[in-house]
């Protein structure tokens, strides 16, 4: 019976081998796969609890060990059917009377498709649990590298590991929609790495923004190419996926392209503010960049004394009927295009109207648009207004 039992192990271990060269995968994957097929036949049974959590748990070392599905289905599937005609000697008993070979065929075929099921669905789950500590693990790598709290060595050394070598230049990207969630992050991942390049970028969200830190292209490291970064944000959002995955307003913002951790946490704060600005002033464009917003940042970087110029200027408009909003929107258009009949036609006002709230601006404050040290202080004071959300 020993002899027997040692014939038989010898046997299965034979299978495994030429099942691992058919399918040119580590036969010892197979584990006691083979075993559980003779034991489920020769009970006339299904495999056990047992046999399926480890056929499981194969399929989940076999995950992490980066061996592909097909292959591995095919090992213990060819290991059946490699193993089928040697069932009958292993299963014929001491009395010599041979089994129904119809039972042993029903029997090992059903262990083959419960273990195999199991299997993949081992397999899966593994691969699920991966991509979750990969996503984890990069989200983890943005926050810290946005956040600048981390020691560059250690930043860098982390970087190597999403393919960023943060010792070159870098530029962030941020797409700003109204609705982005788990599924449009990572549907819009996908297509900002097919457009810079899989293994170019760092793509993950943040709160209602999805970042994406962008290698240089070799272009000068102190210049941006304003073409190409508004060729850009045209792709991503030319693309009709995207703009449903973001929802209605989707805009990108582009920082510059500076050097080391340091430069990619900047990049990162001049794309979120040039977004800031281009709402604050309803611009058009879907594609707002850190140079072309850069005067505007400027008087962002100290809030308090922007706020002390608006309140200097425009504090006389608090008093108007319906508050100071509307005259400050028409502050705004038209000293960006000088031009009262313009200013009408984007306010949807007539000309009459139109002068008349300058008229009622200039009375106000005291200040003559023509000249220029008070247009420049209307300017400001306007725009600061707009992007502290004075009223």
């Amino acid at each position: 019976m020993v002899a027997k039992r040692g014939t038989e192990a010898a046997a299965l271990t034979e299978v495994a081998r030429l099942a691992g060269r058919d399918s040119a995968v580590d036969p010892e994957m197979i584990g006691d796969y083979l075993t559980s097929v003779v034991g489920a036949v020769r009970s006339s049974r299904r495999l056990t609890s047992d046999d399926l959590d480890q056929a499981t748990e194969r399929g989940a070392a076999a995950a992490r060990a980066g061996v592909a599905v097909g292959p591995l289905v095919d090992l213990h599937l060819s290991a059946v059917w490699r193993l089928w005609p040697q069932l009958p000697e292993m299963l014929a008993p001491a009395s010599g009377r041979r089994p129904d070979v119809a039972d042993q065929a029903l029997f090992a075929l059903r262990a083959a498709d419960d273990g195999v099921a199991a299997l993949v669905s081992g397999y899966d789950r593994e691969l699920r649990a991966l991509a979750s500590r990969e996503a984890a693990a990069h989200q983890e790598f943005l926050d810290d590298l946005l956040a600048g709290q981390t020691d560059v060595a250690t930043l860098v050394e982390r970087g190597a590991q999403f393919g960023l070598r943060l010792g070159g230049y870098h530029r962030v990207v941020v797409v700003r929609g109204s609705a982005v969630g788990d599924a449009s992050s990572h549907q819009l991942e996908r297509q900002v790495q097919a457009l810079v390049g899989a293994d170019d970028a760092v793509v993950a969200a943040k709160g209602s923004d999805l970042i994406a830190v962008l290698p240089d292209r070799g272009a000068a490291a102190n210049a941006s190419d304003e073409g190409e970064l508004t060729a850009f944000g045209a792709r991503l959002l030319g693309n009709r996926r995207s703009r449903t995955a973001f929802g209605p307003g989707v805009r990108v913002g582009v920082g510059r392209c500076l050097p080391g951790p340091g430069g990619v946490r900047t990049s990162w704060l001049e794309a979120q503010d040039s977004l800031t600005v281009a709402a604050a002033l309803d611009l058009t464009d879907l594609t707002v960049t850190a140079d072309r917003t850069a005067a505007h940042r400027m008087l962002l970087q100290d809030p308090h004394a922007l706020a002390q110029l608006v309140e200097s200027v425009l504090a006389p408009l608090r008093g108007v009927r319906g508050g100071p909003r509307a005259l400050v929107d028409t502050l705004v258009v038209h000293l960006a295009t000088d031009s009262t009949a313009e200013t009408a036609r984007r306010l949807h006002l007539s000309v009459r109207a139109t002068t008349y709230r300058l008229q009622r601006i200039v009375a106000l404050t005291g200040r003559d648009l023509h000249d220029p040290t008070d247009r420049f202080a209307l300017q400001s004071a306007a725009v600061g207004a707009r992007l502290l959300g004075w009223s």
